[in-house]
């Protein structure tokens, strides 16, 4: 036979709430504030002997209607872990309802944590593509400054190349340090071929 203790988010909550909370739920179950020994019979608690919409059924909310605030029953309810959305009687109703069926209980408070579950695989898996994603994209960057690297390094070698033929060629013809050869190199992205013409020994 099922008792609250049996259900793992009612017993989690046992353990934890405080004791002004576990009186209130203690006074809903057995009609009394209790004493040191409310945990215990509450854990032990099998369900309320009468069925739905039964004349007992329907005395019980008419006392938890008078005897309960909303703000009591909200408390209840989450110790329960069952929804309080509705008015005051919806609220009493469902609490009633529940506690005369342990194993509906049971089946709500299991399906919630499939819920929860669910939530929480969707999300890792959401950050996983998003992971996932950013590597792709920080890969295909590097590529495209590598490549653009290459191309720079490529640009220059070629320029390298050409400069220092012409460097050649004008000092081989003409033997003199052509300070208006130099100037036109000057722009050449590379220093190189400044700085290669600047110190070649070419005199008149």
């Amino acid at each position: 036979m099922t008792t609250l203790n049996d259900i793992q988010e009612i017993s989690t909550a046992l353990k934890n709430c405080k004791t002004e909370k576990i009186k209130i739920l203690h006074k809903f179950l057995f009609g009394s504030l209790g004493d040191r020994s409310n945990r215990k019979r509450i854990r032990e608690f099998i369900g309320f002997d009468f069925q739905v919409e039964s004349d007992e059924f329907k005395e019980k909310l008419g006392s938890v209607d008078e005897l309960f605030s909303l703000n009591e029953l909200i408390t209840i309810c989450n110790i329960l872990n069952i929804s309080f959305d509705g008015s005051k009687p919806e609220v009493s109703k469902r609490i009633l309802s529940f506690l005369c069926n342990l194993e509906a209980l049971a089946e709500t408070s299991r399906a919630d944590i499939d819920d929860s579950d669910n939530d929480e695989e969707t999300t890792n898996d959401f950050e996983k593509e998003n992971k996932k994603s950013d590597s792709l994209e920080g890969e295909s960057s590097n590529k495209r400054d590598s490549s653009m690297q290459c191309e720079a390094q490529c640009n220059m070698q070629c320029c390298d190349m050409q400069c220092e033929a012409q460097c050649n060629m004008q000092c081989d013809a003409n033997k003199i340090y052509d300070m208006q050869f130099v100037d036109k190199y000057k722009s050449c992205r590379s220093e190189y071929c400044y700085k290669l013409f600047r110190y070649r020994k070419c005199y008149f």
